[in-house]
Parts: C-alpha cells; sequence; structure tokens
C-alpha cells in the first residue's frame, strides 16, 4: 500500500497490537510502522511534509540521527544523500526493533541500541507506558523503565572513523539540555549542520543549554516545523 493511502487509512484507526508496512514511493523501501500511534504523525511530518528537507546546500558524507525513533528520518536522509553513512541511534527497545526492520535493506546505515549522553554511563528510560515518540532517559533509576545504555559524541566520532559528521539530528526528549550543558565544546566544533528539536516544554532550559554552547560561533538559522537547523560555519568556534 502507498505511504499517502496507508496514512489516511490509518489516521482514523487505534490499534497498538499491530503493525503495517507500507512502501516509500520513490525511496524503493518497505516502511513498517504502527497504526494508532505517533509513528503516523511522524510519517506525515517526514515524508508528506518534509519537514527534516535541509535548508542550507553542503555536500553531505555522514549523519547521525540521535532520537531516531522507527528510522523514518534515517531512510528520509538516506534518500537525500545516498552515497553518506548514517549512525541511527535510539534507546527505547519497540522503536529500536522496528528501525532495525526499517533499514535492513541500507547497508551505509547502521542501527546502535543507545542514548546520546554527554558522559558514558548507564541510564534509564523512564516510562515505558510513554508515546512512542516520547521516551526520556535519566540517570535516576524508574520502577516503570528500565536500563539502556548511553554513547558519547566523541565515541560516535570514534565509531564512523571521521573528523566530522555534516549532519547531527537530534530529537531526544529533553536530552539535548546535558548534551549542550556539559562538554559541548569538545565535539561541536566537529558538526557542520544541527537539525534539533528543543524540549523546553518537557525540561526547560533546553533552548538556553543550546544557545550558550554555540555563543562563540558563527552560524546561520533556519526553522521548519518543529526543527532548527543551524549551520555552523565551518572552522568551527571563534573564540
Amino acid at each position: 500500500m502507498p505511504l499517502m493511502d496507508s496514512l489516511k487509512a490509518m489516521l482514523w484507526r487505534n490499534d497498538h497490537s499491530r503493525v503495517i508496512k507500507t512502501e516509500l514511493r520513490n525511496l524503493r523501501v518497505p516502511f513498517t510502522f504502527r497504526p494508532g500511534t505517533s509513528d503516523v504523525a511522524v510519517l506525515r511530518k517526514v515524508f508528506l511534509e518534509s519537514e527534516y528537507e535541509l535548508p542550507f546546500t553542503i555536500p553531505v558524507r555522514t549523519v547521525v540521527d540521535a532520537g531516531a525513533h522507527i528510522g523514518a528520518a534515517t531512510v528520509f536522509y538516506h534518500y537525500r544523500f545516498p552515497d553518506a553513512r548514517i549512525l541511527a541511534i535510539e534507546p527505547e527497545e519497540s522503536n529500536y526493533n522496528l528501525l532495525r526492520e526499517n533499514i535492513e535493506t541500507i547497508p551505509s546505515v547502521v542501527a546502535l541500541r543507545a542514548a546520546l549522553w554527554p558522559y558514558e554511563e548507564q541510564l534509564w528510560i523512564q516510562d515505558t507506558a510513554a508515546d512512542k515518540l516520547g521516551f526520556q532517559v535519566s540517570t535516576t533509576p524508574s520502577n516503570f523503565g528500565y536500563s539502556v545504555p548511553s554513547i558519547t559524541p566523541q565515541k560516535v566520532f570514534e565509531k564512523l572513523h571521521v573528523d566530522q559528521v555534516d549532519i547531527l539530528k537530534l530529537d531526544i526528549e529533553g536530552a539535548e539540555l546535558d548534551l549542550f550543558a556539559s562538554g559541548a565544546g569538545a565535539w561541536l566544533s566537529r558538526v557542520r549542520c544541527l537539525v534539533l528539536e528543543l524540549h523546553d516544554r518537557k525540561r526547560p532550559g533546553c533552548a538556553q543549554s543550546l544557545y550558550l554552547a554555540l555563543q562563540s560561533y558563527n552560524f546561520q538559522q533556519e526553522i521548519r516545523g518543529e526543527n532548527i537547523f543551524l549551520l555552523l560555519e565551518a572552522g568551527g568556534s571563534n573564540a
């Protein structure tokens, strides 16, 4: 079933127990999602409204998709930049399982079950009953969640064997506050373009943390939907 028809059919359904495999037209990739969940809104946002379309023209060889969910943005960036290597990072187990399924035919994409975090330490999913798009991580154990490993930005560069990431996409449900507040200077100059959603409604201070980390950088900014696009000046900090 083509994507547009699948989405229209699923918008009114509320069946969390099933998955639907659809055909992403022009992308030549099968894609599986859960009807009756926020998966439908994500697919609409990514593939129909193109909210992750890069507003800047830059060469893209490496992409990191942190908070990859079930892989919609990952597949979108693969389609836009077919020669790029992509690392898709997702901490929540059910999302990760679908992510792996959705990228299994794309050899240039690697999935990693972890949470992007400023330190190497054990984290916890805070509430497994949360919306599929809204899982948060914390250093505090939760009676309603489970543990998940972290990965630091520095380890991401090592894993990819690169000095620069061309696109770092972040949709990490408030963890951006910690990421930019703690040691961002050690890796931010190695990122060409940030694509992120801020979650001050969940954790006040996310925006402040981001722009404080960027205060010594020259950058261009565009906003599309919920996403902020930041093109950092080549060469990094001007401090």
